[in-house]
């Protein structure tokens, strides 16, 4: 009989602490980064067999939200990113997600890319697309639809490819910089759509990079 009741007092503190299956796999989540924190603060390499088992974890809570390690170490400590590629879907899962992180001694966990102040250049194949080789056109008020206009070099690259496969690649490419600039959260919220100019127009325009001047 004190079995039973030990169970069902069990079972009663397990629903206190977990209200829901998806806190549980949270409090999942983080137990297995505390296990690896020193892992992760010491070999922040994504090729690493512990990144691909990060990956499977936050899998595991969600299948549309990601884990990004940062490469630099702020203040002593390496930033940990929880994010759902831009989706405002999941902009509050993401905030669940780290609420419920613990504190670390070597880990800054943070909910969605934050804007950065500096870009590099995005990389795919032979393609090498920076920042300065992007001017772009928008309406600055409501939901943004932002047009990018690609120097001499990728607009070509652009027309003479048969297959579309590359419109999405740059298109992709080009998100992700305006991510970085703005911000994941103001991105999703703000950045209704993006196209590329496939012919040579002159039409108001701005750097890429001054973005985040306008968009906030």
């Amino acid at each position: 009989m004190k079995k039973i009741i030990l169970l069902t007092l069990s079972v009663f503190i397990m629903a206190k602490i977990y209200p829901d299956d998806l806190t549980g796999k949270i409090e999942t989540f983080w137990n297995f980064i505390t296990e690896n924190e020193n892992n992760i603060f010491t070999v922040p390499n994504s090729e690493s067999p512990l990144y691909l088992e990060i990956y499977n974890q936050i899998q595991l809570v969600d299948q549309n939200i990601f884990v990004m390690i940062g490469n630099e170490i702020e203040n002593g400590k390496r930033n940990v990113i929880i994010t759902c590629n831009g989706n405002p879907n999941y902009f509050e899962l993401c905030d669940k997600i780290a609420d419920l992180a613990p504190g670390y001694s070597y880990l800054n966990i943070i909910s969605l890319f934050p804007p950065s102040e500096e870009i590099g250049p995005y990389i795919f194949g032979n393609i090498i697309l920076k920042a300065e080789d992007v001017l772009v056109h928008f309406d600055g008020t409501g939901d943004i639809s932002l047009l990018f206009i690609l120097s001499h070099e990728h607009l070509v690259r652009l027309q003479r490819d048969n297959t579309g496969q590359l419109y999405n690649i740059y298109r992709q490419m080009l998100s992700m910089m305006v991510q970085e600039l703005i911000g994941e959260r103001i991105a999703g919220t703000r950045v209704k759509s993006v196209v590329i100019s496939l012919v040579n127009i002159a039409i108001p325009s701005i750097p890429l990079i001054e973005i985040r001047n306008y968009i906030k």
